[in-house]
């Protein structure tokens, strides 16, 4: 099997490659690093000897210095993968730039920073199939939810008038609660002051928002809902700015502290189609809910609610908005489709409550992210080996992903 070197354009991501050259043996030693001539190189060997000492073998590191390490790509021979992770204005170009010399791209989100820096590279998703990686590893999904969200629609429930062509009638809304201050595996993460830095750095909507777009996709496509529509308008993104400090990452209320969108709407579409998509950061404190996401349908005067308990895995469906005259007959629909949702999940307690249904997967340990990240890179490793590119629909969703994420307009009040 032909191995593939990895260039890597941010010295400060190396984790990522490491992450990589774990996951597939296609990935080939050494990994070819990329900094500029004045990049203070100690810091980073000196990590690379700590793990080291901890048993990786690292020493096939190559690190190349040139003014412009694209070039340098560019002109390397045999198969080669770009992976480009953090943000900063340099980015769509140097994407753009790899893509047009057919060298495959794995890049992080968002893709750009604002959409005056992607708007080149934004019209160049929209008419290529060249190979980039933009999936994002860290997305979960509550499939059982959507799945029963479109049975509810199909059959007929009172306020809701999903048909064959004719999407107009379906809205949606998507959220998300996202703490600033958080463990991984134990390790207590804190924000660093680049991460405020929106101008450089993009907002966190691009950030955060990826997530849900994810979901959006995935719902607009369980419901047979086109989403052409949505891909003509990047949307508007309204944002409600709240002031931290930097160490303790708590609201503040002195000046010289750092301003932050606490509270951002994406709003796309139109008319009757329009949709949403929240995000909500809390700040560090004591007794936090839950971080959380949950996905809305709405109908004719009512609202189908869908959201997993993050404590017990349970995922509810809520009809809300439903007349007193109206929710015997919907709920009685909604007794029929449980007994037909014992087929696909046998395994997969169901029992109806007063609002809908509560579904009750069953307990299994929480799949990290790096198990379905393999998984993904993988099947793209493939695509670049068998000079296979993305399909339209592919290109596409990824179009419509980053636009709605990363691309859309901003607006906030003075702060």
């Amino acid at each position: 099997m032909e191995g593939l070197t990895l260039h890597l354009l941010e010295p400060s991501h190396f984790h990522a490659a490491l992450l990589l050259l774990q996951l597939d043996s296609r990935i080939q030693l050494p990994i070819q690093v990329h900094a500029a001539p004045h990049w203070d190189e100690k810091p980073f060997w000196s990590w690379i000897e700590s793990l080291e000492n901890r048993g990786w073998n690292l020493d096939r590191i190559q690190l190349n210095r040139y003014q412009d390490p694209v070039t340098s790509i560019l002109k390397s021979k045999g198969p080669s993968v770009a992976l480009l992770a953090g943000q900063n204005q340099l980015k769509p170009d140097r994407i753009l730039r790899l893509l047009l010399g057919n060298v495959p791209v794995i890049c992080d989100k968002p893709l750009w920073v604002n959409m005056a820096s992607g708007s080149s590279l934004a019209s160049y998703l929209g008419t290529t199939n060249q190979n980039i990686f933009l999936d994002d590893c860290m997305t979960e999904r509550f499939d059982p939810a959507f799945a029963l969200q479109k049975l509810l629609l199909t059959e007929g429930i009172p306020g809701f008038g999903l048909r064959s062509g004719i999407p107009n009638r379906i809205r949606f809304h998507l959220g998300n609660t996202h703490h600033l201050a958080k463990s991984v595996e134990g390790i207590p993460v804190r924000r660093s002051r680049a991460f405020f830095e929106i101008d450089t750095y993009g907002d966190p909507f691009a950030d955060v928002g990826v997530h849900l777009v994810d979901h959006f996709l995935e719902l607009l496509s369980s419901l047979g809902v086109s989403n052409q529509s949505l891909a003509k308008d990047p949307g508007i993104v309204e944002s409600h700015w709240a002031r931290l400090d930097q160490k303790s990452l708590r609201i503040s209320t002195e000046n010289q502290e750092i301003p932050f969108p606490i509270e951002q709407v994406w709003q796309g579409g139109n008319g009757d189609t329009r949709s949403q998509i929240s995000t909500q950061w809390l700040p560090n404190g004591e007794n936090l809910p839950p971080e959380g996401q949950y996905a809305i349908v709405h109908g004719n005067g009512c609202s189908l609610v869908a959201a997993p308990d993050p404590l017990t895995q349970n995922m509810a469906l809520d009809f809300v908005g439903l007349s007193a005259t109206e929710r015997p007959i919907g709920m009685a629909t909604l007794s029929a489709i449980m007994e037909k949702l014992q087929a696909p999940w046998p395994k997969t307690n169901m029992e109806a409550t007063r609002f809908g249904v509560r579904m009750s997967p069953p307990m299994v340990p929480f799949s990290i992210h790096s198990k379905r990240f393999s998984k993904i890179m993988t099947r793209f490793l493939d695509r670049i080996q068998q000079r296979r590119p993305l399909c339209r629909f592919e290109c596409e969703k990824l179009r419509l992903k980053y636009a709605l994420s990363a691309g859309a307009i901003r607006k906030a009040p003075n702060h």
